[in-house]
């Protein structure tokens, strides 16, 4: 079944109980709502779930902000952040979990992630366990596993805290391509929305900071690859790796991917979503601008990596980052991330399909990858439908 038709066949079934939007505070929740209604009846209850889940946590969100709001906001970051780039379904997230094995590291966990207001004190215990009652063993999309405590990408939390977030591309898909200029370039917004934005994605850091003691943050956020200028000009020393794939194998994944993330995010009807076109033209713009802003970062700060030669040869391409940027404790911390890799030989790779027009659609679009890349213009391992 082609991915446009399983959104209109998911788009019948009702839709789950909680939703990641119950990790916001009241006044963003309301803002949400006000700036993207009307919304579907298949989320009514979801919704109201949201907005109960929101009510019983504010007291807790309240004393954590008074307990630890001054002591956050003057926190400085301990060392240079990591960050990952890349565009969705390239690797990212596998490489995320490979360097998240090294204990030198510190970063956004799937729990933080959705609770971002409620990260600090022993009352974050409660929020954990209702979480683990309901949430899926893998990412719906792929077989990658997911637990509470399992490496997350930072704009999911960015929609808890202000209402700018790339997530907002599949809550509500109707205004996608509004949502992707503005989180992902921030064009079209006001400098005091832009403001929002800063300030509470460095306090998100600083809480980072302060969990993890001090340690080196590894941030892996895809939407981050639109945003070198904006990291550059608050983190001008840190370190930055992007992972490049196949093109063909991208759009294939990336399709799957919106099949896996809309139907039970979007509060929005979805039936008719063109998932073609918004694949099409997200990478076109966001590995345009990659290539434009990369220039930005200096020599030494900048390494890119195939997930082909990730998963072929991890280790080897790992001291490839490591020796970069002459990050310390290499031997131990490869020692850490060799036995994550034996323990998961097991992992089954998705089938990729795509068809004759996707082939002709993709080879025209991103000729630009292709030849900057260097990788092949056929679709190889890769099963073409007309």
């Amino acid at each position: 079944m082609l991915a446009s038709e399983c959104l209109k066949e998911a788009s019948n079934q009702p839709a789950p109980p909680l939703h990641p939007l119950g990790g916001c505070d009241l006044e963003t929740f309301h803002r949400h709502c006000e700036e993207n209604a009307p919304f579907s009846e298949r989320t009514r209850k979801m919704r109201a779930a949201c907005r109960a889940g929101i009510m019983v946590r504010r007291p807790f969100t309240a004393y954590e902000q008074m307990r630890w709001g001054k002591q956050i906001e003057e926190r400085r970051l301990s060392k240079d952040p990591v960050f990952i780039l890349g565009h969705w379904r390239s690797g990212t997230t596998h490489l995320h979990n490979l360097l998240s094995r090294d204990p030198q590291f510190g970063w956004l966990s799937f729990y933080q992630a959705n609770m971002p207001l409620n990260m600090l004190g022993r009352k974050v215990a409660i929020g954990r366990f209702v979480m683990k009652q309901s949430m899926p063993k893998t990412r719906g999309f792929d077989n990658v596993s997911i637990g509470l405590d399992t490496p997350q990408e930072d704009d999911l939390a960015m929609a808890n805290l202000n209402p700018i977030s790339e997530f907002k591309t599949y809550y509500f898909p109707r205004e996608a391509k509004r949502h992707f200029s503005e989180s992902v370039f921030f064009e079209g917004i006001s400098s005091e929305a832009k403001q929002e934005f800063t300030k509470a994605y460095l306090k998100l850091l600083k809480k980072l900071d302060y969990v993890h003691g001090g340690k080196r943050l590894l941030m892996k956020n895809p939407a981050s690859t639109g945003r070198i200028p904006f990291l550059l000009e608050h983190f001008p020393n840190a370190k930055f790796v992007h992972i490049i794939r196949n093109p063909f194998k991208v759009f294939s994944s990336s399709a799957r991917r919106y099949v896996g993330a809309i139907p039970p995010f979007s509060w929005q009807d979805f039936d008719d979503f063109d998932i073609d076109d918004h694949v099409l033209e997200f990478y076109e713009r966001l590995m345009s601008a990659y290539l434009k802003d990369r220039e930005l970062i200096p020599k030494e700060n900048l390494i890119e990596t195939r997930f082909e030669d990730l998963t072929q040869n991890p280790i080897g391409e790992l001291t490839k980052i490591y020796d970069q940027f002459e990050l310390p404790d290499k031997v131990a911390g490869l020692e850490k991330v060799s036995d994550y890799v034996e323990a998961n030989k097991g992992y089954k790779k998705n089938t990729h399909r795509i068809t004759e027009a996707q082939v002709s659609a993709i080879t025209n679009r991103w000729a630009f990858a292709f030849n900057e890349w260097d990788y092949p213009a056929g679709p190889q391992g890769i099963e073409v439908i007309k």
